[in-house]
């Protein structure tokens, strides 16, 4: 899976202050040792820091899925970044559709439409 530099800084850094032991989860429980339940790290770390503002692991991946897709990114790469099965998962459940988007794509074909309305006396 590709990850952008500052993440990969944030992995090192972990790695290198909990290295692997013979479990090999990259996330790790501290008491047990065994795979981090992400539904635990929410309620006992992330909530209590960002409070109401925390929305979810959904909200998260929506959010990536929606920016990265109006950066330019297409939709299958997108999925692929997901790891969902078909694009119509991405694009149903995960891109938000932006208002401002669709009028500026509007305008854009409305631009490439004059020349040929002029041409033709429209």
């Amino acid at each position: 899976m590709p990850v952008i530099p500052a993440l990969r800084k944030i992995l090192d850094d972990y790695r290198e202050r909990f290295p692997p032991k013979r479990s090999d989860f990259a996330f790790r429980g501290d008491k047990m040792g065994f795979a981090l339940h992400l539904d635990n790290l929410s309620r006992r770390v992330i909530a209590p820091i960002l409070g109401e503002k925390w929305a979810g692991w959904h909200s998260i991946r929506r959010g990536l899925a929606t920016r990265l897709f109006y950066l330019g990114t297409d939709a299958k790469t997108v999925r692929m970044i997901l790891r969902h099965a078909n694009v119509s998962t991405t694009m149903a459940h995960y891109i938000i559709p932006d208002p401002a988007e669709a009028q500026a794509a509007m305008e854009k074909f409305g631009r490439v439409l004059d020349p040929q309305r002029t041409q033709a006396g429209i």
